[in-house]
């Protein structure tokens, strides 16, 4: 597994704190560069506003996230994500905040999101 080689990704709720920001980054394969051959990076990408849902249960939150992430068809499922540096040891590491899903600038993630990262990687450890 290449995590094991290279390091895992972190993963947090995203805090309405950071609305207007400029610290969200995406990879994607967008469709309007290469054909969607090549990944595409875009940084410094404020989120503007997130709504929270809840599944009928109450049990699971998301949040809808509106960004200015530029994007084209192809982008979807890369992570909505931002660097953070350890108090400890001052090393920084990536956070994925959100998973893009819409060239119109959306985003999801929140509590819901980070149940399943936690699911599946106590499943798949």
């Amino acid at each position: 597994r290449i995590g094991n080689k290279t390091g895992w990704w972190g993963f947090r709720v995203y805090d309405a704190t950071c609305n207007g920001g400029k610290y969200w980054k995406n990879i994607g394969y967008g469709a309007d560069v290469a054909n969607g051959d090549k990944p595409l990076f875009h940084d410094l990408a404020p989120i503007l506003s997130y709504r929270m849902y809840s599944a009928p249960s109450g049990s699971t939150r998301a949040y809808l996230m509106r960004h200015f992430i530029d994007s084209s068809n192809g982008h979807s499922g890369g992570p909505v994500f931002g660097i953070w540096k350890d108090e400890k040891t001052k090393k920084k590491s990536y956070y994925v905040v959100g998973v893009h899903v819409a060239h119109n600038g959306s985003a999801t993630g929140g509590p819901g999101l980070n149940k399943l990262i936690r699911n599946l990687r106590s499943e798949y450890d």
